[in-house]
């Protein structure tokens, strides 16, 4: 890519989509050692350090500490807890479930960033239990939570690492529970679109795709 716009664009498409360890250490070299006309910022250190955290990279530990070091502001601190969500230990995942589901979190901010980091498809049977709790207490938190906070926890613990049609049968049996509101029916009207329109493009591509030639 071209220096410039483009290059940090190109940049940011690579970290976003790092999910093996491989690619992962890749985005690391980009952000420390940047090619010229790359720009990086922050937020891309971050990206980064979250995704080391995410797939349990030797020296995470080390570089979560040196982006803290570089970023002692509230942006840090909510990086900080998208990290600590990210760890793939069932200990860190029922820590950060049970601190949003008791309130423990400083504010929404905080709410957020731990939601940000709790659902990952490379752990997708680590996280596995807390998808039925999920789905079992929209109702009631909906109705005890006021709506901006239901809201933005809905959109942060919405486990979107599932492309699948449990995940459709989920969100209808909350939807024909009745007792909803209508803030969360359409929430869940919306999410279940998303799941539709996502497994029929994998159908697609897979019906597209040719097949592998043997020798």
């Amino acid at each position: 890519a071209p220096p410039g716009d483009a290059r940090v664009l190109w940049a940011r498409a690579l970290i976003a989509t790092a999910v093996t360890e491989e690619d992962a250490r890749a985005a690391g070299e980009l952000v420390d050692w940047p090619p010229a006309g790359l720009a990086v910022v922050q937020e891309m250190r971050w990206s980064v350090a979250v995704r080391w955290v995410s797939l349990g990279i030797e020296d995470t530990d080390g570089r979560l500490a040196a982006e803290r070091r570089r970023d002692p502001s509230d942006r840090g601190d909510r990086a900080m807890v998208t990290a600590a969500a990210a760890r793939p230990d069932r200990a860190s995942k029922q820590e950060v479930w049970d601190r949003t589901h008791g309130n423990g979190y400083e504010s929404l901010y905080l709410m957020r960033a731990a939601g940000n980091g709790f659902w990952w498809r490379k752990q997708a049977a680590l996280v596995e239990p807390f998808v039925a709790p999920f789905f079992a207490g929209l109702a009631e938190l909906f109705a005890r939570w006021e709506v901006e906070a239901a809201r933005a926890y809905f959109r942060v613990f919405f486990p979107r690492h599932r492309i699948d049609e449990n995940l459709r049968d989920r969100i209808a049996g909350v939807l024909a529970a009745g007792e909803i509101g209508p803030v969360l029916r359409r929430m869940l009207i919306e999410e279940d679109d998303e799941v539709r329109r996502a497994i029929t493009c994998r159908a697609t591509a897979a019906a597209a795709t040719p097949p592998t030639p043997t020798a």
